[in-house]
This record gives structure tokens, C-alpha cells and sequence, in this order.
């Protein structure tokens, strides 16, 4: 997974990709918090998702090709976004 970002909207937005780093289409993805599924989605033909209307808080988001744990925020006023991968 890359580029996993939340935008001022509340849209987690991200790109799956497989361990060279291509982008991995029609894939599901998985969000949950605190290990309750909260949404699921498909990629689209370049491996990008968005999943609307989160808040910032900690979310393991999974695909068929793996996954992470991912803490997400929005900075407010701006249009600035975090993110930060959680090893487990």
C-alpha cells in the first residue's frame, strides 16, 4: 500500500501496489478501527481507493496484497494531511 493520505474532507485516499511497486487493480480494500470493519471499497484500474468520510484516527486498511496500520490526520485549516505507517 502507498500514498495513503487523509484529505480535509475526510477522504482516506490510497494506492495498492504489489511488492515491485505496480499498482494492483480491482482489488478490495478493507478499513477498519479498532478491528471493526468500518468500510470496504474497490480499487480502480490504477490501483487507486477512496474511502469518504473518515476522521483522523488509527485504521488498518487491507488488500488482497497486504496491508498496514496507518494513523491519519488532518492538520485543521488547511489543506495540509498526515501520515504515518505503525509497524506492528
Amino acid at each position: 500500500m502507498s500514498n495513503v493520505s487523509l484529505q480535509q474532507d475526510g477522504a482516506l485516499h490510497g494506492v495498492v501496489v504489489d511488492l515491485q511497486g505496480v499498482p494492483v487493480s480491482q482489488t478490495t480494500v478493507i478499513v477498519c478501527n479498532r478491528g471493526r470493519k468500518i468500510a470496504e471499497t474497490k480499487c480502480d484500474a490504477a490501483g487507486c481507493f477512496t474511502v469518504p468520510r473518515l476522521a483522523g484516527g488509527i485504521y488498518e486498511v487491507v488488500a488482497a496484497s497486504g496491508g498496514g496500520v496507518f494513523r491519519v490526520s488532518v492538520v485543521p485549516n488547511t489543506r495540509e494531511h498526515h501520515r504515518h505507517s505503525i509497524n506492528r
